[in-house]
């Protein structure tokens, strides 16, 4: 169709209570008592027409998904040649891809039962008499009818006027005279369109209600009825449409004033949407199955078919999202029902969340650049042409002149290139017609006061204004029209695009912000934008600055260095290695001096300009959650607040104080270690810009832990926020890492010492698609020394620049308040014994030893008063408390990218997957994660083919294509098996949203054979508590370490899923369903298991009693694993990771399977500083003999995959196989 869909420009007017009415005035109506759209709608008959169109089948999907009690729908349905009118309802709106999510829901079974049940369709037709229905349904309809919404309209904007007429004005006045001839009926909506009214290009403000036409409808109506057909064609030049621009407009507004003055009694609110968009939220983001308005302007530009407008950029393109028009529609109900009412309704955002032109100029080639159609014509490109002379140039140049030139061409040419160049014609013709049937939209500007509608919206209870949400506050024009595009490619196109869920509410930091209409573009603003943005965010920053108390480094180290606290370090110091106290200062201020940060917002400026470049060069992109910074700004009135993100490379310092200056949040200072004091330039700029420097350690050193704490509490106190990683250092492996208390007691100390009423933390994630250090990583998790921090370092690393790191997203969780925390946590406090010990009991035959001190620490807990800010034993566990909730909250909060997805089934498929089985399983493996309620980043509204071309491309050193279209990972040789931990590190980052479903495959794995009879479920409890006993250390997947593991909850999710069955004897058995899954499961952990059972097996050359450097140990236990890879006697090269290997010694000390002391030596006698600490690893009983331990490593052995060279584990065995053992 050449013309554009106009049911769908709609628009809304207003009107008042009399037949007759002034220009200019509405009719004082005084407010009717409210009642909800629920009840409203309870057991009522509801009458939609137009419900094979856009609009109405989604009024259709919404009465049926939120309105239950509705007792039945009819759709009125024009039959056609071959179809009834229930065969193209159920074709049409039945079938539709608007219906999923109430599948989904429902199930196909209670689908078609409900469908069944509420929708009916009556054959008609509008033009008819009396709409074409039936005798015999027009006797149902009179008797059993309460509520008619007409969604019924022309869908050509250049309809022939006669035709238009019939249906926009006569159709509606047939159904109202059917509607006033039923014995119920006590509402009438009526959908018109805001542009009703467009014929007012003088006026600016258009209020809710009926203008006055300017002459008779009835006489127009009786003329064009006696016009010959050629006449009607040329309606548009003669004057007939006044100022209207083209029949459907003039049409909608004679249908209005006709309505107005027949409708009698009859309850009647005329709903006027301005452009109507695809869906926002409901009930699929982007939702739209037609190509109209702005949907024709957004297709015809990412097509490359539509290049330019006339008009100003600047100006209101007020789209309307087509679910809040719903919502529109269906609140107008209890605001007429059954009142003598007339009543108009703008459903509009240009008085409520204007969007202008110069949005979508941006977004839109950009999006269709990076998702090109595959009937694309040409590259996308769009803009306004304010000059009319100037768009007449433009269109000759670019569409007419081609074509003349196309069409002479053809006439010498073939009978196929004549073909083409006819085709060319027309899509010339139609581009024309576009443009002209739009201009007169986007040269000229609205703004629809809504104040009827948002009445309506008001009087609904807290509930239903969810339900029928009307409210745009919250509605993002940049990611609206980013979701409008995709629903264009995904349901008009039917390109193959990952379906949006949810709409995310990102900012995207590298994005070029577009102007707003009342900025003006200076000539510095184009030349500098990186200087003039830093500029602008530069003053915004000041005003947090004027918060916090001003203090140079000079006056910040007298008020340290002079407090009570450092001053009796200071003297104790002195005292304990007999120094003079002067001498002691000077040490004092040297640790001071090397340790303070001082806050430059000109410094701060300068790196922001320089990281806004450096950030476009590195990433596609960095998304940060919109909502979580409204939540951080509103925190930031009430104090400073305590940054926590996760640490998985370097950027992690730069981004957060980055996304803080860009977004006018206060900026933090950043807890940063001794190490980059080594980079000379790189050491001056952050602390400038707010780090302050602190050791790796220094619990023993009571000097530096007082200034420090001072420090730090004196921070917070002048009202500076902080920035720490809970983690300590950054994770190589990927997991989240157990937390580290030290700097987390020092912030929390500043409260429960009552220096500060309250400190907020929220924890940070930081997600990346390519991980900067990643291949690095693979050479220190097999032992190799970190490369040392150095401006040389640096300087060779400036290769990066040149390397796509792909995006990254930052999501804040839920703020804590330390202040709540440390109220609800007296309430909860659990008894403080590791979850190891109460896990292996029954294991270790100490069940009266661990009961005992079960009850001993409930005991003493009950006896006590909690009160950390006295009792010091219950401030070290209100701060493990917290340090657990705050990795907890940063665990559950990640983000997988579609690397990690990809890298996970890598490791799975490690001979070899083909591309289109990986795009399968990453679309599967993406539903199993979001099933879990994780979150999968940069995939919604993606094509699933350039997602998954587009990771192994971030991972293309990692993954080679061995035959075409056929990828495993690239460990062809033994240098290249470290490529198995770069991979483990993205995979790592989804494995803990399986931890407990892997627990139990492992241990059902473990009975071999059994499995196919089934296993007893008491047995494999124990078994899978044995386990979680053992990965303790290696997940964080509970809010609290001590908190039992709720196995059954577990077990449960997976019989549901179809994964295990339990049959009648109580056995539990792999479903024939959940096999694929079964296996992925075991993958997923057999290379933990591996790094375990490796542990194990070096405690051997521990025995009887020997002890050994905890250092020295690692490496051997690495070395011993490496070697047991090569021999085929473990199956996973990623056993070989020494962040694992070290967890398994903790958990093998908590077991009490060996002890760990620390062994202080002085390593210079002339020199009492000189003080070595080492930490020194022994067997303790009954481990010190073979059998105990042997017991052990089979235990551990049972739940690994069977290596493909099987061999004895007894120790003697593996002695004889592999020699070097013996001389461990």
């Amino acid at each position: 169709s050449s013309g554009i869909n106009a049911e769908y420009m709609g628009i809304v007017v207003e009107r008042k209570g009399s037949l007759v009415f002034e220009k200019g005035q509405m009719a004082s109506v005084a407010p009717p008592p409210r009642v909800s759209v629920l009840q409203a709608f309870r057991g009522k008959h509801v009458l939609v027409t137009g419900a094979s169109g856009f609009l109405g089948k989604a009024v259709v999907e919404k009465l049926l998904r939120d309105v239950p009690d509705v007792a039945c729908i009819y759709v009125l349905v024009r039959p056609r040649k071959g179809s009834t009118a229930e065969e193209r309802m159920q074709k049409e709106i039945i079938e539709s891809e608007i219906f999923t999510r109430l599948r989904s829901v429902l199930g196909q079974n209670g689908f078609q039962q409900l469908v069944k049940q509420k929708l009916h369709a009556i054959a008609g037709e509008l033009t008819y008499t009396n709409c074409g229905i039936s005798k015999k349904n027009l006797e149902h309809l009179y008797e059993h009818l309460d509520i008619v919404i007409h969604c019924a309209a022309v869908v050509d904007f250049n309809e022939r006027l006669d035709r238009a007429i019939e249906l926009n004005v006569m159709g509606a006045v047939r159904l109202l005279e059917i509607a006033q001839r039923c014995r119920k009926v006590n509402a009438f909506i009526h959908t018109s369109t805001c542009y009703v009214n467009c014929n007012r290009t003088n006026e600016f403000l258009i209020e809710e209600k009926v203008y006055e036409l300017g002459f008779n409808p009835w006489d127009v109506i009786e003329k064009v009825r006696k016009m010959p057909v050629t006449e009607l064609g040329k309606v548009t030049v003669t004057g007939l449409l006044h100022d209207w621009p083209n029949t459907y407009t003039f049409t909608k507004a004679m249908a209005e004033n006709i309505l107005t003055q027949k409708r009698g009694s009859m309850p009647l609110c005329i709903v006027r949407p301005s452009i109507i968009g695809g869906a926002w939220s409901e009930p699929v983001p982007g939702w739209t199955d037609v190509i109209s308005a702005a949907g024709a302007v957004y297709m015809s530009v990412g097509l490359g078919v539509l290049k330019f407008l006339p008009g100003d950029p600047n100006n209101v393109a007020d789209i309307i999202p087509v679910d809040t028009v719903v919502n529109a529609l269906l609140a107008a109900v209890p605001n007429i029902m059954n009142q003598d009412r007339l009543m108009v309704c703008h459903a509009a955002s240009s008085a409520e969340k204007p969007l202008r032109w110069a949005l979508p100029i941006a977004i839109i080639p950009d999006f269709f650049k990076n998702h090109p159609p595959k009937r694309r014509l040409a590259p996308p490109e769009f803009t306004f042409l304010r000059s009319p002379q100037m768009y007449q140039i433009q269109f000759f140049l670019r569409y007419s002149v081609p074509s003349a030139l196309v069409n002479t061409v053809a006439k010498f040419g073939s009978k196929s290139y004549k073909s083409k160049a006819d085709q060319y014609s027309k899509l010339v013709w139609r581009v024309r017609v576009l443009i002209e049937t739009f201009r007169h939209f986007v040269e000229n500007q609205w703004q629809f006061l809504n104040r009827n509608t948002k009445q309506c919206w008001e009087a609904l209870s807290p509930e239903e204004k969810k339900i029928f949400n009307l409210d745009l506050t919250d509605l993002d024009w940049h990611s609206y029209n980013l979701t409008y595009c995709f629903g264009l490619m995904r349901y008009v196109l039917k390109e193959d695009l990952v379906e949006i869920d949810e709409v995310d509410k990102l900012i995207s930091l590298n994005d070029t912000r577009v102007p707003e209409a009342n900025e003006t573009n200076s000539l510095i603003r184009k030349i500098f934008p990186d200087v003039t943005w830093a500029y602008q965010n530069y003053q915004a920053s000041q005003v947090y600055a004027k918060t916090q108390a001003s203090r140079s480094p000079e006056a910040m180290r007298l008020t340290v260095l002079s407090s009570a606290r450092v001053r009796e370090a200071i003297r104790e110091h002195a005292a304990t290695h007999k120094l003079k106290v002067p001498d002691v200062e000077h040490e004092a201020k040297q640790i001071f001096e090397k340790l303070c940060g001082q806050t430059s917002l000109p410094v701060i400026a300068g790196m922001g300009v320089f990281l806004r470049k450096i950030w476009r060069r590195l990433y596609q992109n960095i998304h940060i959650d919109a909502e979580g910074l409204t939540m951080l700004r509103e925190l930031s009135k009430k104090g400073p607040i305590v940054f926590v993100p996760t640490h998985r490379s370097y950027i992690d310092f730069l981004v957060i104080s980055y996304i803080c200056f860009s977004q006018n949040l206060p900026i933090p200072c950043i807890a940063a270690g001794e190490d980059f004091l080594g980079i000379l330039l790189v050491r001056w700029l952050f602390r400038h810009s707010g780090a302050f420097f602190i050791r790796r350690s220094f619990s023993t050193d009571k000097l530096y832990t007082a200034i420090f704490s001072q420090y730090i509490e004196q921070l917070l106190v002048d009202g500076h926020s902080l920035e720490f990683f809970i983690e300590g250092t950054r994770s190589r492996s990927g997991k989240m890492l157990q937390p580290k208390t030290g700097l987390l007691s020092v912030i929390q100390n500043v409260f429960l010492d009552r220096k500060v009423p309250d400190l907020n933390i929220v924890p940070i994630t930081i997600n990346y698609e390519k991980t900067m250090e990643g291949d690095l990583y693979s050479n220190e998790l097999l032992g190799e020394q970190k490369i040392k921090e150095s401006l040389r370092n640096l300087l060779r690393s400036s290769s990066v620049l040149k390397v796509n790191f792909g995006s990254i997203t930052v999501r804040f969780a839920e703020p804590i308040s330390l202040k709540n925390f440390t109220q609800h946590h007296g309430q909860n406090l659990l008894p403080g014994l590791p979850t190891a010990v109460r896990s292996l009991a029954t294991d270790v035959n100490e069940t009266s030893q661990v009961a005992a001190l079960a009850q001993s620490a409930q005991e003493k807990k009950d006896a006590a008063v909690f009160d950390p800010f006295h009792n010091k034993e219950q401030r070290r566990a209100l701060t493990r408390s917290l340090a657990y909730r705050l990795v907890y909250e940063l665990a559950i909060n990640s983000e997988c990218m579609p690397t990690h997805l990809v890298a996970t089934l890598m490791l799975q498929y490690r001979q070899g997957v083909t591309r289109e089985h990986l795009i399968s399983r990453v679309e599967w493996l993406r539903r199993e994660i979001m099933s879990r309620g994780g979150r999968v980043a940069l995939v919604r509204g993606e094509d699933r083919h350039a997602l998954v071309n587009n990771a192994i491309s971030h991972l293309r050193h990692l993954i080679v294509e061995r035959r075409t279209n056929v990828f495993e990972p690239n460990i062809s040789e033994r240098t290249l098996y470290r490529n198995m931990l770069v991979l483990g590190h993205y995979r790592n980052r989804i494995v803990h949203m399986f931890y407990r479903e892997g627990l139990w495959a492992l241990a059902l794995y473990s009975f071999g054979e059994a499995v196919e009879r089934g296993v007893d479920k008491a047995v494999l409890v124990q078994e899978v508590k044995f386990l979680a006993s053992l990965l303790d250390r290696e997940f964080i997947y509970k809010p609290h370490p001590d908190i039992e593991e709720d196995t059954e909850k577990a077990f449960q999710q997976m019989v549901d899923r179809g994964i295990l069955k339990l049959n009648s004897n109580n056995l539990v058995e792999v479903a024939r369903t959940g096999e694929v899954h079964f296996s992925f499961l075991c993958a997923l952990f057999w290379p933990f298991v591996d790094s375990y059972y490796a542990a194990s097996m070096i405690l051997f050359s521990l025995q009887p009693n020997k002890s050994i450097d905890e250092a020295r140990l690692l490496q051997r236990t690495q070395w011993l694993a490496t070697t047991l890879y090569h021999d085929q006697m473990l199956s996973f090269y990623e056993s070989c990771s020494n962040e694992t290997l070290r967890n398994a010694f903790t958990v093998f000390e908590a077991w009490k399977v060996v002890k760990v002391q620390r062994k202080t030596t002085q390593t210079n006698p002339k020199d009492p500083k000189s003080i070595k600490n080492t930490l020194v690893v022994q067997l303790l009983p009954p481990y010190q003999e073979e059998d105990k331990l042997q017991e052990l490593v089979d235990r551990i052995n049972r739940f690994r995959k069977p290596p493909p060279v099987r061999k004895s584990n007894l120790r003697r065995h593996l002695i004889a196989e592999i020699p070097l053992l013996a001389k461990l």
